[in-house]
């Protein structure tokens, strides 16, 4: 694996590691709370797309283009994303 999905991955982890403390946070801001717990959600999504598409070969910098034109419409999808895919 990369240094760059490596890199993103230790964030992910640290992230997870405090998205509970994060969440006690959010719910002394009106309405963090409705962003927060996805937000956190959907960067541990963000790392598995970026490590399968590592792991079916793709360089780094591969993995974050197919990953932005995987979720932004009108773009083909990745075929390692896509449905059925896993």
């Amino acid at each position: 694996m990369s240094s760059i999905v490596s890199e993103i991955d230790a964030v992910v982890e640290e992230i997870q590691d405090f998205s509970p403390v994060i969440a006690a946070a959010a719910n002394f801001i009106p309405g963090a709370s409705t962003f927060v717990t996805p937000a956190v959600a959907m960067l541990a999504a963000l790392d598995q797309a970026l490590k399968a598409l590592t792991s079916a070969g793709q360089s780094p910098a591969q993995a974050v283009s197919s990953l932005v034109q995987h979720v932004t419409p009108g773009q083909p999808n990745s075929a390692v994303l896509g449905p059925g895919a896993g």
